[in-house]
């Protein structure tokens, strides 16, 4: 085994940096003047082409998440593109609304938004987020908090594989890919800026400000993009409820005994952004640097009760009003230093990059459980987690021929933790001290007697022997070395028909946290059935290694049970998928177009709580049938529309069998209309079809809106948003201004996330996001 270690290191350190001075670009097998590549003629039949045509080309073409140049119709996977002329056409708020119509995937504000997380194929935190090519996935709690917030306009198109990705993109590709990219200097040649605001119980007192530069100068390309949001986030009602029964573990219902509804309440925020990159010749620094807060008109200090993001709500008048809401100041930041070229008369293309991130995971305090009067004074503790990962990886495209080419690389990367520590706050004593005696844990003190037992006084705190705050860590030190290297082969043959195949060896042998190598083998075959008809043949797998979370939290504090044995997860997908162009320049229709596929996947040592702790549980299997339709036509008008049907099963009935707490199918639809020349009418609707929610407790004393929710089953919901676009000019710049509703009909009870990963929901439903407005400006400058 060690001279199998040395020998894919001795691959990644000492072939690559050889083959990196060749010094190549991507070689792109099926290029935009392709014959057998139909990616629209010109309306006219002129050199000229609109700007329609141009932006239905690149709805059409996968740049990023194959690793190759290519198109949706002819990928060896399930794609979906979104550009950033449907960021604009439909509205989308932010990357979670834009996931939200992408088939497969569902999206939800978890613990009132201070885990919202993205599921896939009814799997929560199965995707793997892409920025610019780098792995933004959280290796301590597997969350992306802040991508509320990232900034929409930064975005150029987002390609989503509904498929597993482990081929090509290795670690943590474990149900799909959102591949994510970002503007470079030429997409803005000038100044843009954007200004607006709104509120509602959605999104309550938003502003928000941005500013993009980008310029050419000979080599020298730069990019720098600025955006600056104040907020008080959403406002929820919650339903009244009675003290219910003391959890025996983490994972039982808890029910308080409010006799009224609680409304969150939270203060003014600011959530920043700063990213750019700085191009000379080959070379490309690139950045992104969140930050939080400005003094004087948002909160600054992350040791505050004061939270980026609302919590838990707890009543205005509450006996322990430090401890009204939790604070999670959640970010990732990240440098990075990509490389690319072509050698071999351009056949050969090489793209390497390095790069650094950081995780930040703070939460100053979390409010386990909310103080209940003359019950329980509640439970919360603050905690500063960090995680880091510095890595590199180096990519090679070569053609072959032209129906032929071969991708290969090889990556490492090391990501670390230090003992994060955890201080408890709550529950205080009558004097307002930490009640040592009612915490439900045990406490590290100083055996200052000598007869191992503590002492704790409540009148007298100055001699308590325990260590102050109960203070010991809540995730111990962990770190792990990983490697991998690939190998995948394409060809087109001379009938069209298209095969792809490859392998991927990826491991970890190295640090506290290692797994054994794991082979991830990939085959798809695409054939044409017709002129625009195509069948998609696809067998994929992808993994994800345990977290820091499931392999070194320790169950004494307020955390599940860690196990530094915990296996990783595999995935096998095998799916088809038929395609096709229905419609291309008939009359008003410029392009009717649509997908439909199904894919059944087996996930193996899933990961998943009980009894308070993380274990590797039973095999699962889900199926999936997803269908998309994109209808444009002409005069900028076009429709979106996407269904998806899910159903999934555990192994064992320990697993829960039928999977009860997500929903079995939804649907959306997305359209801009335009009214006139300057005016377009933009309207979206999402459905979610109901699920179960088992920890509702059925008795009379279960207080509950008829409106909101049964006892026994969440309802089906629409989420309805429209709203008016107006594009015009001001002293000879581009302008537009945009006036969107989100939310219409102010639903409150639709899909919340199951982020335990269990088939039986492990939290109680809460009410979500409700109606919200804004208003904004946006305009360009060319100089």
């Amino acid at each position: 085994m060690k001279t199998f270690y040395l020998v894919i290191i001795s691959f990644i350190l000492v072939f690559s940096p050889q083959v990196m001075a060749q010094q190549g670009s991507g070689n792109i097998l099926f290029t935009t003047d392709d014959d057998d590549m139909d990616l629209g003629d010109p309306v006219d039949s002129g050199p000229k082409v609109s700007d329609e045509e141009k932006a239905l080309r690149l709805r059409k073409i996968v740049q990023s998440a194959t690793k190759g140049e290519t198109t949706v119709q002819e990928a060896p996977a399930v794609i979906t593109i979104i550009t950033e002329d449907d960021i604009k056409d439909y509205g989308f708020r932010n990357i979670f609304d834009l996931m939200a119509f992408v088939p497969s995937i569902l999206v939800a504000n978890g613990q009132y938004d201070t885990m919202p997380v993205i599921t896939t194929s009814g799997q929560t935190q199965s995707i793997l987020l892409l920025r610019d090519g780098i792995s933004l996935f959280d290796p301590i709690f597997n969350v992306q908090p802040t991508m509320r917030r990232w900034p929409l306009e930064l975005f150029k198109r987002v390609e989503v594989m509904s498929s597993p990705g482990g081929v090509l993109w290795g670690a943590n590709s474990y149900l799909g890919i959102a591949s994510l990219i970002t503007k470079d200097a030429n997409d803005v040649d000038g100044v843009q800026m954007g200004i607006g605001g709104g509120t509602g119980p959605g999104d309550q007192d938003v502003f928000r400000a941005w500013g993009m530069f980008g310029k050419s100068y000979g080599n020298l390309k730069v990019f720098l993009h600025f955006s600056g949001e104040f907020f008080r986030g959403p406002k929820y009602e919650y339903l009244p409820l009675r003290l219910y029964a003391a959890p025996p573990q983490p994972l039982a219902p808890l029910q308080y005994n409010y006799d009224q509804e609680l409304s969150s309440s939270t203060p003014m925020n600011f959530f920043g952004n700063f990213n750019g990159k700085v191009t000379w010749k080959q070379f490309q620094l690139l950045w992104s640097l969140p930050f939080i807060g400005i003094p004087g008109m948002a909160n600054t200090n992350l040791a505050s009760p004061l939270s980026m993001v609302s919590g838990w709500p707890v009543r205005n008048n509450d006996s322990v009003n430090s401890l009204r809401q939790n604070n999670f100041n959640w970010y990732d930041r990240f440098a990075a230093l990509k490389f690319s070229d072509k050698a071999l008369d351009d056949k050969l293309g090489i793209e390497g990059k390095a790069y650094f991130t950081q995780f930040v995971r703070d939460m100053v305090p979390m409010l386990a459980l909310p103080a209940v009067e003359n019950a329980f004074n509640g439970l919360a503790f603050k905690a500063n987690i960090r995680a880091q990962r510095v890595g590199a990886n180096i990519d090679f495209n070569l053609g072959i021929t032209k129906n032929t080419r071969i991708l290969f690389g090889a990556e490492s990367f090391y990501e670390w933790i230090s003992d994060s520590f955890a201080t408890m706050i709550a529950p205080l004593d009558n004097n307002g001290n930490l009640d040592y005696g009612a915490l439900p844990m045990l406490c590290p003190y100083n055996d200052v007697n000598g007869n191992g037992i503590p002492v704790y006084d409540a009148n007298n705190p100055a001699n308590t022997t325990y260590t102050k705050g109960c203070r010991q860590p809540m995730i111990y030190a962990q770190n792990r070395l990983v490697a991998g290297t690939f190998l995948n082969l394409q060809h087109k043959f001379s009938n069209r028909i298209i095969v792809d195949g490859g392998l991927r060896v990826q491991f970890a042998p190295a640090g506290n946290i290692t797994y054994s190598p794991i082979l991830l083998p990939g085959a798809a075959v695409v054939i044409p059935l017709g002129k625009n008809w195509f069948w998609k043949l696809n067998y994929l797998t992808g993994f994800r290694a345990p977290i820091f979370f499931n392999t070194g939290a320790n169950g004494n504090t307020v955390a599940f049970g860690g196990s530094p044995d915990m296996e990783f997860e595999k995935s096998q997908a095998f799916q088809t998928e038929l395609n096709s162009i229905l419609i291309k320049n008939k009359g008003m229709i410029q392009e009717l177009s649509f997908r439909i596929n199904y894919s059944h996947i087996l996930l193996e040592n899933f990961i998943r709580i009980n009894q308070g702790s993380y274990y590797n549980g039973g095999d699962r299997w889900v199926d999936t049938v997803e269908a998309l339709a994109r209808l444009y036509l002409r005069g900028g008008h076009s429709v979106f529309a996407g269904y998806t049907f899910n159903n999934g099963y555990a192994s064992s009935f320990v697993d829960g069998m039928m999977f009860r707490s997500v929903p079995n199918q939804w649907f959306s639809l997305a359209s801009v209309f335009r009214l006139s020349r300057k005016l377009d009418f933009i309207s979206s609707i999402r459905v979610i079809g109901s699920y179960e929610d088992p920890n509702r407790v059925t008795d009379d004393n279960n207080s509950s809106k008829a409106s909101w929710v049964a006892y026994e089953m969440v309802p089906s919901a629409a989420i309805l948003s429209a709203g008016v676009r107006y594009k015009t000019t001001i002293g000879g710049h581009k302008a537009e201004f945009s006036l969107m509703t989100y939310n219409l009909m102010d639903t409150k009870s639709y899909y919340t996330a199951d982020y335990f990963n269990d088939p039986t929901a492990n939290s109680e439903t809460v009410p979500t996001k409700g109606q919200r407005f804004y208003l904004f400006a946006n305009t360009q400058f060319y100089f």
